[in-house]
């Protein structure tokens, strides 16, 4: 039967109801409504718990994101942290020159402190003041360069005496002295810049950040000189981090920023996940995956020496990766002209086999970026936009880039190894034609994953050797409480992988492969089918776009309907019911195998079968 869905349908031009339309008015103003109630109702996208029927195992670890957890990415207390010259800053006996060097990040937007010519002594420094919380700890940080001075870096807003400081010696990139409790450090930025940095733990409402040209690696705090008029310091990037350590610079202008991202939870063994897309925080449901390896070791460490550094350099643990820990890196190209990047020798792999390479990646002075495992072997390399969230290019078989939040971008290339031979995953700046490096710019690097199969699955953390993510087992024993023998409707919502196995979402079984009723993907369709005593009694199937899916299936003797988001039904009358004890989520219950890797937000089972038009109307968008 033809159902009517919209009023309009009912009428003619005059606005008169059409003869014989009545017949559909009930189902012109609302939908189908279903004769039964469910006997079993999972909805894992609201509840985001485990019905105590069902039994989960997994035997490791693994990733998910919960959609609510974030973590203060970055911050930069300050105004205006590049422009010395506005009046945010206060200067004492001081003279700012806007835009007068190369700052670290190539443009010229370094500024010159120079000392004014005094006739007796005086303070020489520069300072900005935020609110600040008493108790907590401040990193305050900022680019220097010599100009016949070192840098010192002070605190103030309370009584000065015996407020810590430290100085940096601008020569030699070392350390000076320190006073009072006070964590400091100088790295190498390059082009003789460095960056210097002090974390204390603030005792005032208001903390005043004071930067001095000092004449001396050892002098005491906001030592007193007589200016000459031409020596100072270059500055550029200051930053003040609510934290007690130091991450990767974040400008400002008339206002302080503090970004959040999403953070990659793990849960532990036997814990299902319930997982939620990180950026608008959806819930998806039921995360299932099969058992995947990370073939890669130090999947997180890429100062490490197992990975060779191509014209190119590591900063360790710069910036907060999505798992919310301070163990992103940096990858900085040198100035050779060549290809730059880092690369992992000697992984083993096996001829006919696909891959899928994945890696944590956000652009920094670089926005584009490329992943690959080898020229020939395994052909995947694939250059991605890192502001626009695209793929440039690619000679893999597939390839995606996926928004996780905070400019963090997980791409993933995948092909089939085609000859024998160890394969080299590595990461580029930019692509692989060679380029001249400037010696400072760079991508930001995280959670590099090399796995056996043809689509990326959540990621693996890896330190010295490979690890292996267990399957996600979940299965419901008994029945018999809730399960009709001679009729049914299966209802489920989920999305998965449609391989060239079956991915299932729900299926029924006798504990063998001899009596099954099943749902799930196989060969880009979504299908049920219905096997008894070891012989096929159906088989429907419609086609699977890898978004979203909603379908219902009916089954009892000679009579089965199936669809999949609203469409017209198709059915078979040849079919006997087959005996069954058990029901897979996510897989098959019996072998636990062909696992959906995906995710199911709602699975509902009705002891009848519903008609046709109510299998539908269960389904439609």
């Amino acid at each position: 039967m033809t159902k009517t869905r919209n009023i309009s349908d009912l009428l003619d031009a005059n606005g008169d109801v059409k003869s014989g339309a009545l017949d559909n008015v009930a189902n012109a103003v609302a939908p189908t409504r279903h004769s039964i109630r469910p006997s079993l109702n999972l909805d894992f996208a609201n509840s985001k718990e485990l019905d105590p029927r069902i039994t989960f195992t997994r035997a490791s670890n693994a990733t998910y994101y919960d959609g609510y957890t974030s973590v203060k990415a970055e911050e930069n207390l300050l105004n205006y942290s590049q422009e010395f010259d506005n009046a945010e800053w206060n200067k004492n006996s001081v003279t700012v020159t806007a835009n007068d060097t190369t700052a670290p990040d190539g443009t010229t937007t370094a500024e010159l402190i120079t000392e004014n010519v005094t006739g007796s002594l005086t303070g020489i420094y520069i300072t900005q003041d935020i609110n600040a919380v008493i108790g907590n700890e401040y990193t305050v940080s900022v680019f220097a360069k010599r100009n016949g001075r070192d840098c010192q870096i002070a605190f103030g807003g309370g009584d000065v005496t015996g407020n810590p400081y430290a100085n940096f010696d601008l020569s030699t990139g070392t350390l000076g002295t320190t006073v009072g409790t006070i964590t400091a450090s100088i790295t190498d930025a390059g082009n003789s810049w460095y960056r210097c940095s002090a974390t204390i733990t603030s005792a005032v409402t208001s903390l005043l950040v004071i930067f001095v040209p000092s004449t001396s690696t050892s002098a005491i705090r906001l030592s007193s000189h007589i200016g000459d008029g031409t020596s100072g310091i270059y500055l550029w990037g200051a930053q003040v981090e609510q934290r007690d350590s130091l991450t990767a610079y974040t400008p400002t202008t008339d206002a302080p920023i503090t970004k959040y991202q999403p953070v990659l939870q793990t849960a532990i063994n036997n814990t299902a996940r319930f997982d939620h897309n990180p950026t608008t925080g959806e819930s998806l449901g039921l995360l299932i995956e099969e058992s995947r390896t990370n073939l890669i070791p130090y999947s997180e460490e890429f100062d490490n020496a197992v990975w060779t550094k191509g014209n190119a350099t590591i900063t360790a643990n710069t910036i907060i990766a999505p798992d919310g820990t301070l163990t992103g890196d940096k990858l900085v190209e040198n100035t050779a002209t060549s290809t730059h990047g880092v690369q992992k020798t000697g992984i083993a792999v096996t001829v006919g086999v696909t891959y899928t390479m994945s890696a944590f990646i956000k652009k920094g002075e670089r926005t584009t970026a490329t992943i690959s495992c080898s020229t020939s072997r395994l052909q995947m390399n694939t250059t991605f936009d890192l502001e626009a969230g695209t793929v440039v290019s690619s000679s893999a078989s597939s390839s995606t880039i996926t928004n996780v939040g905070n400019g963090w971008y997980r791409v993933t290339a995948t092909n089939t190894l085609t000859s024998a031979g160890a394969v080299a995953p590595f990461i580029l700046l930019q692509t692989f034609s060679p380029y001249t490096g400037d010696g400072y710019s760079g991508i930001y690097i995280w959670g590099i994953q090399l796995e056996a199969g043809s689509f990326p699955t959540s990621y693996i953390k890896t330190t010295a050797s490979q690890v292996t993510r267990s399957v996600d087992d979940a299965k419901i024993l008994d029945i018999t409480d809730w399960y009709n023998y001679n009729e049914g409707t299966i209802y489920a919502e989920a999305i998965g992988e449609a391989t060239n196995e079956d991915s299932a979402i729900f299926g029924f079984d006798d504990g063998t492969a001899n009596n099954q009723i099943h749902v799930g993907f196989k060969d880009d369709a979504i299908r049920t089918y219905c096997i008894t005593n070891n012989s096929t009694q159906s088989v429907l199937s419609t086609s699977y776009d890898g978004s979203l899916v909603k379908v219902a299936t009916t089954h009892s003797t000679n009579d089965v309907a199936f669809t999949a988001n609203g469409i017209s039904t198709l059915t078979d009358t040849a079919q006997i019911m087959p005996n069954v004890t058990q029901v897979g989520i996510g897989n098959r219950a019996y072998q636990n195998s062909f696992s959906l890797i995906g995710t199911i937000k709602k699975i509902a089972y009705y002891p009848k079968k519903l008609t046709d038009n109510e299998i539908i109307d269960l389904t439609e968008e």
